[in-house]
């Protein structure tokens, strides 16, 4: 709606008819009923009501009644501030005007469509959490290495030992343990297979660690991160 269209709708007191003007400050007994843009259209439509309704019923009239009638006839887009009819909205536009609803629909869906992957990706989430990888995820490298070091005790063997069977040196193992937030699970199976013991051994969380943070009852590791490819 171009702005060189749009005028202020004033009474004027002595004819007691309408007046559309570029300004809105007061010139002789012309009055603005409010300082609200409006089409030579709307006003044509706006005034039919007024006749319609007070002036062919010689009902009384004055600014106050013109100003009810204006906000009851006429929905300001809280947008753009442009006035639209009421004739001329549908429901469905809420308190925008059509060039405004018409422009939101791109974000909407937009939005309807990051809550559709959103849920897409907590499915796999949630499916994910429950493989061994998932659940590496969620114990995270402290626990593991804490539960790898009380199995290696058990089995009389020391980290050095088990820096050569996975076949690097000492200090890449410390490495491995500190600097990750979780563990590949190959690791896991190989570590678990050379002790002799089950992996869930190596899988569960000692006692005194704090529970498991969770958000949309997924592991909070697992949320935050990204899903390994097993």
């Amino acid at each position: 709606m171009k702005k060189d269209n749009l005028y202020y709708l004033k009474w004027d007191l002595e004819s007691k008819s309408f007046l559309l003007d570029v300004q809105s400050t007061l010139n002789g007994f012309d009055y603005c009923i409010k300082k609200q843009l409006i089409t030579q259209e709307q006003a044509v439509k706006f005034g039919e009501k007024i006749e319609y309704k007070y002036l062919n019923r010689n009902r009384y009239i004055d600014m106050n009644v013109l100003e009810f009638e204006f906000e009851r006839f006429f929905i300001i887009c809280k947008k753009c501030k442009i006035a639209t009819a009421k004739p001329d909205w549908a429901r469905r536009q809420g308190n925008l005007c059509y060039d405004c609803y018409r422009a939101g629909l791109s974000d909407k869906y937009k939005a309807l469509w990051k809550k559709y992957w959103e849920r897409r990706r907590l499915e796999r989430l949630q499916i994910y959490a429950k493989t061994d990888q998932g659940i590496a995820d969620s114990v995270g490298a402290g626990a593991i290495r804490a539960n790898i070091k009380i199995q290696l005790i058990k089995a009389g063997k020391s980290q050095n030992d088990l820096a050569a069977m996975l076949g690097t040196r000492p200090g890449n193992v410390s490495k491995m343990f500190l600097n990750n937030k979780t563990l590949k699970i190959e690791i896991i199976y190989k570590v678990a297979e050379w002790l002799f013991i089950p992996v869930d051994l190596l899988l569960k969380r000692p006692r005194g660690l704090n529970k498991i943070k969770r958000k949309n009852k997924i592991p909070i590791n697992i949320y935050r991160g990204n899903i390994r490819r097993i």
